[in-house]
């Protein structure tokens, strides 16, 4: 099957819509949006459940590693389901181009395609070096940064998550404030905002931002535990021992010199 598989072509962007594998729910999320910005047409897929590890371990060897399993069996699955037009579907795939054995995911699904039906269906390529260069996406200096941009914003979105979640009051708070700045964050990387280094530092730890999702998440979620402020004197006593570099001995301990006489 090598160089034998049908290729994305340029034409097709606007013929075919790109289903991308659910392996990065918040960032990718983001990542479609960009590609939207793109002029793709596109959906992040989320269909799962034993039928996706079946179809996976149908079509894949099992020694291959988990991951990819799900992935391959999720796109089965999405194609048995009978939702899509085989003649207008693509599918698109990540590769890091590193020792990692994710860069040979894309071979393992064109072989499953092929073997499950579906060998006219073509696979895009994901990737940053310079891969796949006959049925790879267009990477331009505007979507590195995109895609760079949804990475960092999907793991600030993540991380605020999973900091409040266990302390919401109301079941399912974090999860809906979330979806909240996702629809937020999507929106304006499709309107071509969000990504500049100017707008990311915003979002930065420190950043309005960030300070921004922080209230937010506090605001609805109060019982969160708080650090107890430390007192005006304990904090000036601490100064005042980081700025004295010799501490002064006890007078038990002083040397009096005594000056000699002529």
């Amino acid at each position: 099957m090598e160089g034998n598989y049908p290729r994305f072509t340029p034409e097709m962007k606007k013929t075919h819509k790109i289903l991308i594998p659910n392996m990065a729910p918040v960032q990718f999320r983001i990542l479609a949006a960009a590609m939207e910005h793109q002029g793709y047409q596109v959906e992040l897929l989320g269909n799962c459940g034993e039928r996706v590890a079946e179809l996976g371990l149908k079509y894949v060897h099992n020694d291959t590693c988990y991951p990819a399993l799900l992935v391959i069996g999720q796109f089965l699955d999405a194609l048995d389901s009978g939702k899509y037009d085989l003649d207008h579907t693509a599918l698109i795939i990540t590769q890091t181009g590193g020792g990692c054995r994710a860069s040979n995911y894309i071979f393992l699904l064109r072989k499953a395609l092929e073997k499950a039906g579906y060998g006219n269906i073509p696979v895009l390529s994901l990737n940053f070096s310079g891969l796949e260069k006959d049925s790879s996406m267009p990477m331009d200096l505007k979507f590195m940064r995109q895609a760079l941009a949804a990475i960092y914003y999907g793991d600030l979105l993540m991380t605020l998550r999973a900091q409040t979640q266990p302390y919401e009051l109301e079941a399912g708070a974090a999860e809906r404030l979330q979806n909240k700045w996702l629809d937020i964050l999507c929106d304006e990387v499709r309107h071509d905002k969000g990504y500049s280094g100017r707008e990311t530092s915003r979002s930065a730890p420190e950043g309005h931002f960030s300070r921004k999702l922080q209230l937010h998440h506090v605001q609805a979620n109060s019982s969160l535990p708080r650090r107890r402020k430390a007192s005006p004197l304990r904090m000036r006593s601490v100064r005042c021992r980081a700025i004295s570099r010799k501490p002064t001995p006890p007078s038990s301990q002083r040397i009096i010199r005594v000056p000699k006489s002529r």
